[in-house]
């Protein structure tokens, strides 16, 4: 949404009031970014200190996030090979399936037909590009949720 904002700032016709509008989105916006930047590294900075102070401590944490990390990315990286293996054979029918009906319609409207078609069953099916990463994304909602409710009970049982 935010893009769709910075697009509809960008592309209005201009005027005086709609510069000034445009200049104070702008730099308002520009001012939230440098300032999430700015904490961003200063929590970092404090995090390697704990880490370094007490090492042990942070040590659950640092084994759930690593843990996350590589299951979401095995989880991605296996749904992206079942979809390029389910593209390919698809593609190999679709491409058949165009030469067999060139013969009775033109060639550009068998392509669409068929793009159209290909793209609706990839996504009812769950393997098109968008569908792997919301489930990814999926996995890591969950994920964060389990671990942060888990390392929570575990820091207050153990205090």
């Amino acid at each position: 949404s935010l893009c769709e904002l910075y697009a509809y700032y960008a592309y209005l016709p201009p005027t005086w009031w709609r510069g000034q509008l445009r200049m104070l989105f702008f730099s308002t916006s520009s001012l939230l970014c440098l300032f999430t930047a700015a904490y961003s590294c200063i929590l970092v900075t404090w995090i390697c200190l704990g880490i370094l102070i007490r090492p042990a401590q942070f040590l659950p944490y640092a084994i759930g996030f690593f843990g996350s990390v590589a299951v979401c990315f095995r989880r991605y990286r296996n749904l992206s090979r079942i979809s390029l293996r389910f593209r390919v054979a698809l593609k190999t029918r679709c491409e058949n399936f165009i030469n067999r009906a060139v013969r009775h319609t033109p060639y550009v409207v068998v392509k669409l037909l068929v793009a159209r078609e290909e793209a609706t069953f990839l996504q009812r099916r769950g393997l098109s590009a968008s569908s792997v990463l919301n489930s990814t994304a999926l996995l890591v909602a969950g994920l964060s949720v389990v671990i942060i409710i888990l390392l929570v009970s575990f820091h207050g049982l153990t205090n």
